[in-house]
């Protein structure tokens, strides 16, 4: 039951960190977007 938990929380832990980067990536893109030449 407690391995089952673990994995779980693993799963979201990866799952927000990816979350988590792609919306940065986004944001960092729309900002340095117009700076571009």
């Amino acid at each position: 039951m407690k391995k089952a938990f673990i994995l779980v929380f693993l799963l979201l832990t990866v799952f927000v960190c990816f979350a988590v980067e792609e919306t940065y990536t986004i944001r960092f893109n729309t900002v340095a977007a117009p700076t571009q030449p």
